[in-house]
């Protein structure tokens, strides 16, 4: 039975953390443009940015723990070396680190560097793109690792 919440725990908090950012970058942004001015729409993403982040940063607390006792629970160290699995299970795990990076990068460098550039426009438009780049792209990585996870 443990397995199954740790399981479903895992499950869950990969939802909360691949939904909110795919939540946030194909529905909320693409609204926030057609009815919100850039002032207020910056504003309102910084303080999305500041509420999701704790959400977010604690899903993938859960995400890291639970897919460790996985492993150790269902997997053995020859399983992890020259079979399906584990080449399967190793790359989702390197793809995880890379999207792991990419929102520490999102985190703590673009997004104080976007709230830095308000007031100029052309380093704004430079930062946005950033921003928003790193953020699909971590929403790609995220797809690929969840096809990774029904491929294991």
């Amino acid at each position: 039975m443990s397995d199954v919440i740790v399981t479903w725990l895992h499950v869950s908090a990969a939802v909360v953390w691949l939904g909110g950012k795919i939540f946030t970058s194909l529905a909320l942004n693409p609204v926030l443009r057609l009815k919100a001015a850039p002032e207020q729409r910056t504003e309102l993403l910084a303080d999305l940015g500041k509420r999701f982040k704790y959400l977010s940063w604690g899903s993938l607390g859960v995400l890291i723990i639970t897919g460790a006792i996985n492993v150790v629970q269902r997997v053995s160290i020859d399983e992890l070396w020259g079979s399906r699995f584990g080449t399967l299970l190793l790359l989702k795990v390197s793809i995880v680190t890379l999207m792991i990076a990419l929102s520490a990068v999102h985190s703590r460098y673009l997004t104080p560097m976007l709230r830095e550039a308000r007031r100029d426009e052309e380093g704004f438009r430079r930062a946005r793109r950033m921003v928003v780049l790193v953020a699909r792209g971590n929403i790609v990585l995220g797809i690929l690792v969840l096809l990774l996870a029904v491929m294991l």
